[in-house]
């Protein structure tokens, strides 16, 4: 009887087990598998506006460009802007453009003084459609392969979907990034500035910005706007759709980008948006 007790107790025990571990696993997946998942046969094409802004990046402006022009996908047009280049980047940017057979799809801007990336990324969103997904590429920097387009419109397959950004790799070494998914325990405004290329949002979210707010350099200045907009409706992609230049010269003064960034996280946050219109 003695033996049968005990027997009984290790098969309730090692039940108890088997259902707790089940139900922890059950839990861990719902918060660590995000629900925008990409749709491996999306029934539509998402049109996207790739948005290069280049400054004095002479020496890597045909792979920037490549990296966009082999893209296996259609439904993309291209905007280059210059911003106020003094070493002959724009008129290789326009040679290389002409040259490339893809000249059609493609609108070269030159500004000239410089206005920085939250400024330039205002005027083209106001000639988008709202539906269309913007995606960031810094002048230096390019796209890791072919098939970034193909894979973000997988992504957006979901119209829920407002928003993304995600994992990089830095040229030359190819070190991983410091993007990750954004802290549930903070707000945007306070945790360290993690979500980075690639970026990419619709139209319509960026338009919702407070112009007041894109006169800082920083990228958070965007970036937090609509991160906050957007909450339940954007995602961190951790798959490598992106090479980051680190050995460019021509990054945003670092001082200069700290003290928009301190701005920034001081101002009031935006209400998240229940829907919007596309």
């Amino acid at each position: 009887m003695r033996m049968f007790s005990r027997l009984l107790l290790f098969i309730a025990l090692f039940a108890g087990s088997f259902y707790v571990g089940k139900k922890w696993r059950s839990l861990e997946k719902q918060t660590t598998i995000s629900s925008f998942q990409p749709t491996l046969y999306p029934v539509t094409n998402r049109s996207f506006a790739v948005v290069i802004l280049g400054h004095n990046n002479g020496a890597f402006l045909e792979k920037t460009l490549d990296s966009v022009f082999s893209q296996n996908y259609l439904d993309f047009r291209i905007f280059y802007i210059d911003d106020a280049s003094d070493d002959g980047s724009f008129e290789l940017a326009r040679d290389l453009i002409q040259e490339s057979g893809q000249h059609m799809r493609v609108e070269l801007l030159r500004n000239e003084t410089r206005l920085g990336l939250s400024l330039n990324l205002s005027q083209v969103a106001e000639s988008c459609s709202d539906h269309e997904i913007i995606v960031v590429v810094d002048g230096e920097d390019w796209l890791a392969h072919e098939w970034v387009l193909s894979r973000l419109n997988q992504y957006y397959a979901n119209p829920d979907l407002w928003l993304t950004f995600g994992q990089y790799r830095q040229y030359p070494d190819y070190a991983l990034g410091n993007s990750h998914p954004l802290s549930q325990t903070e707000t945007i405004r306070q945790q360290p500035f993690f979500a980075s290329h690639l970026k990419t949002f619709c139209a319509a979210l960026f338009k919702r910005i407070d112009p007041d707010d894109l006169r800082f350099t920083a990228d958070l200045a965007f970036m937090a706007p609509m991160l906050e907009m957007a909450q339940g409706h954007s995602v961190f992609i951790p798959e490598i759709l992106y090479i980051e230049n680190r050995i460019a010269a021509n990054k945003e003064d670092t001082e200069t980008v700290l003290h928009s960034e301190k701005t920034v996280r001081s101002k009031e946050p935006y209400s998240p948006l229940e829907r919007i219109a596309l």
